[in-house]
């Protein structure tokens, strides 16, 4: 049987046509699909480099047109005591500098010291390895340190400046522009003792990570004035020293500042002798514990307004000693029951009268020169006071020369062992009540009696008082131990 053999069709080869077609149309697809990409990646690459280019190009120096690098420093220095620097930050950060440059030289690291060795006006770039997290003390006590940039130093990490530029008494210029402060928590005693900065700039703490801003313008004698109403003290606890002697400071804007957390404010003004007036009448104290020295020598401070808290302070010592120019103070509001201090807390001011009735003074173990030297002072009543644990007198009315009459029959004296110049020098107080006063305990008494005037009235108990012989010459004695028994 034969096989039949089919006639060949052309209709296969037309198909086969079609599909040929079709993978040439797919490759052609597929190379523009491809080329597509490679043109796309080459514009990002390209503005990649254009944009380092363009980074390149901002990183040039306007002097010489010599590269910058980030994370570097310019400082420049007026070297006048080639002996005195104390180099406390080459010794701290040394291990951390990449590269040094000393009046645009590249010097060795080791050799940091050239920069000290000659007087004059000297410049040096520092560029770091890594990113820090502090910069603490980083310029401390550099006393030839003139100017520094700091626009360049690109820390993202920094959590601590404080005594940054402490002692740094030439200085006159920081720049902090780009400066990032997101992190920073501690920036006490950053200023501490630049006496010649005459503005500085708050406005690179933009954050509320602030913990510690302690003595932060101690010692800025040159400023005439300060804005802190930018500065977020949401969640800082100590304010002590903050203006310490700004003897110069005439305006303080401070409305906005949060003390809700302050447990410190011992010396805040103290030394603010140009300050007029101060209303801290915002200020939230309830968690503050100490307030000694607050307003010490605060000498031209005759108006003071505030609504203190004072259920948790410990100390008041020192508080408006030497505010001379204080003739009334409203301090009717102050508890005082946990307070144990009250050392020189008048000492040396213009006030006329005091309104201690609300005192509970039973903790208080110091009283020493309290009303000292407080010449406007014609009487005081202290009849509420409770002295069960007084120890020290000394000096606690010493120099109250218009003091007339003086009640402290209430006085428990038991425990009282000093009470050297105790009225020394009131020379107008013509009646004394001491017939409480147990005089037993007593070690020091020097003085306590001298210079009171020739004569006066004064009451005490013999059975509890040996120190009646101290008195000046014509005083008439009243002895309460008996009554009908006049000296």
């Amino acid at each position: 049987m034969s096989s039949k053999v089919e006639p060949f069709s052309a209709e296969p080869q037309e198909n086969e046509e079609i599909k040929i077609d079709h993978s040439k149309k797919g490759l052609i697809i597929l190379f523009v699909s491809v080329l597509l990409i490679l043109i796309v990646i080459g514009l990002i690459v390209y503005l990649v480099l254009s944009t380092g280019s363009d980074s390149e190009k901002d990183n040039k120096q306007d002097d010489g047109g010599e590269s910058k690098i980030s994370n570097y420093i310019l400082a420049k220095y007026d070297i006048y005591d080639t002996e005195k620097e104390t180099k406390l930050f080459f010794r701290t950060y040394v291990d951390l500098i990449e590269s040094m440059k000393i009046d645009g030289q590249e010097e060795a690291i080791k050799n940091y010291t050239k920069l000290f060795n000659n007087k004059g006006v000297h410049t040096l770039q520092i560029i770091f390895k890594n990113k820090l997290t502090s910069l603490e003390k980083l310029f401390y006590y550099t006393e030839s340190l003139i100017e520094v940039d700091l626009s360049n130093l690109y820390m993202t990490e920094v959590e601590k400046l404080s005594e940054m530029f402490e002692g740094c008494s030439s200085l006159t210029k920081i720049n902090f522009a780009n400066f990032n402060s997101t992190k920073v928590y501690n920036i006490s005693n950053m200023y501490k003792g630049c006496s010649k900065l005459n503005e500085i700039n708050l406005d690179i703490f933009k954050n509320n990570k602030l913990i510690d801003i302690e003595g932060l313008f101690s010692g800025c004698s040159s400023l005439t004035k300060l804005n802190l109403n930018n500065l977020d003290t949401t969640n800082v606890i100590n304010m002590s020293n903050l203006f310490y002697g700004c003897n110069s400071l005439q305006s303080l804007e401070i409305n906005n500042l949060k003390t809700e957390k302050v447990v410190d404010m011992s010396s805040m003004f103290y030394g603010c002798s140009s300050l007029s007036s101060l209303d801290l009448n915002h200020f939230i104290t309830s968690k503050t514990i100490h307030m000694s020295g607050m307003f010490e020598s605060c000498s031209k401070l005759n108006s003071l307004s505030f609504k203190f808290d004072t259920s948790n302070v410990e100390d008041m010592y020192l508080m408006f000693r030497d505010c001379v120019s204080l003739t009334s103070l409203d301090i009717g509001s102050f508890t005082t029951d946990k307070v144990t201090d009250m050392f020189g807390m008048f000492k040396n001011t213009g006030l006329q009268s005091i309104d201690l009735s609300k005192f509970d003074t039973k903790k208080v173990i110091d009283m020493g020169d309290m009303f000292g030297n407080c010449t406007s002072l014609k009487q005081i009543n202290l009849d509420n006071f409770n002295t069960e644990n007084l120890i020290y007198i000394n000096g606690m009315f010493e120099g109250c020369t218009n003091l007339e009459s003086l009640n402290i029959s209430n006085f428990n004296t038991k425990k009282i062992e000093d009470a050297r110049h105790l009225l020394n020098g009131c020379s107008n107080l013509k009646n004394i009540d001491f017939s409480n006063f147990d005089s037993s305990n007593i070690k020091y008494y020097e003085g306590i009696f001298d210079n009171l005037p020739e004569g006066g009235i004064f009451k005490y108990n013999s059975k509890i008082f040996n120190l009646t012989n101290l008195l000046p010459k014509n005083w008439s004695l009243t002895d309460t131990n008996n009554a009908n028994n006049a000296i």
